[in-house]
C-alpha cells in the first residue's frame, strides 16, 4: 500500500495468550457471516442506528478483559504520529472501542469484499473536528497456512467499476501478515481480507481491528 507502516505492537508470546483469551469470549462474538465474528461493535458491519447501543454493550466486556491491548494501541499510535493517541473520550462520541476479528474453519477461506474504508461516514461525531483517517490491524493468530491482505495500490476507477459490473478483478499484490505486527495504512488504497487458504479445524484467524482520526487534541481511535 502506499502508505502502509509495519510496527511492532506485541510478541508472538503476548499474541498467543491474547488469542487464547479473545477465543474464551466466544458467548460474546457477534456472528458476522459463516465462520465470521467480531468480538466488539463496527462501524461497517452494525447498522448506524444500533452501532452506540451495541457499542456501549461491547465496549465494557473490552475494557475489562482486555485492557493491555487498548493501551497498547494507544501507545504505538502516540509513538508513531508523535500526538496523544487515546481510547477512553470515545463514550462521550458514541465509539466503539477497537475490537477484533475472529475466522474460524467455517469461514471456508471467506474473502472480504474489495473497499476502502469510509467509516467516519457512519458516525455522529457530535460536532468534532477531525482529519488524516487511518485503519490498523494487528494480527494475534494466523492458521498454519497463514493469512493476509489483497490490494490495488495502482487501481483506477474504470478497473474497479469493470470489476464491479464483470466481477472480474484486475492484477492485485499480496501482504502476508506476521502476528505481533501492526499493519497501518490511509484505508483509502482499495484492499480486502485475505485468507488464500481455509482455516484448518481448530485453528483461528484473530487480528485487532481499529480505525483513527486526527483532532485538535490528538487521535482518536476506534472500530
Amino acid at each position: 500500500m502506499k502508505t502502509l507502516e509495519v510496527l511492532p505492537v506485541f510478541t508472538p508470546e503476548q499474541c498467543d495468550r491474547l488469542a487464547k483469551h479473545v477465543v474464551n469470549q466466544a458467548h460474546y462474538m457477534i456472528k458476522r457471516g459463516e465462520g465470521f465474528y467480531t468480538l466488539g461493535a463496527s462501524t461497517y458491519l452494525d447498522d448506524p442506528m444500533h452501532y452506540e447501543g451495541i457499542a456501549a454493550n461491547t465496549n465494557i466486556l473490552l475494557e475489562r478483559e482486555f485492557p493491555a491491548v487498548l493501551v497498547a494501541v494507544d501507545a504505538v499510535l502516540s509513538e508513531h504520529f508523535k500526538v496523544p493517541a487515546t481510547h477512553t473520550n470515545i463514550h462521550s462520541n458514541g465509539l466503539a472501542l477497537p475490537g477484533f476479528h475472529i475466522f474460524d474453519s467455517n469461514s471456508a477461506g471467506l474473502e472480504g469484499s474489495v473497499h476502502i474504508d469510509e467509516p467516519y461516514d457512519r458516525i455522529d461525531w457530535r460536532g468534532v473536528e477531525w482529519h488524516s483517517p487511518f485503519s490498523f490491524t494487528v494480527p494475534l493468530q494466523l492458521p498454519t497456512l497463514g493469512g493476509g491482505l489483497d490490494y490495488w495500490p495502482n487501481v483506477t476507477d474504470e478497473e474497479m467499476e469493470t470489476y464491479e459490473r464483470e466481477g472480474a478483478l484486475p492484477p492485485f499484490e499480496y501482504l502476508a501478515y506476521a502476528v505481533g505486527n501492526m499493519y497501518l495504512h490511509d484505508g483509502h488504497t482499495p484492499h480486502r481480507i485475505s485468507n488464500r487458504h481455509p482455516v484448518p479445524l481448530d485453528e483461528y484467524r484473530i487480528s485487532i481491528q481499529g480505525h483513527g482520526v486526527h483532532t485538535a487534541d490528538g487521535i482518536v481511535v476506534y472500530f
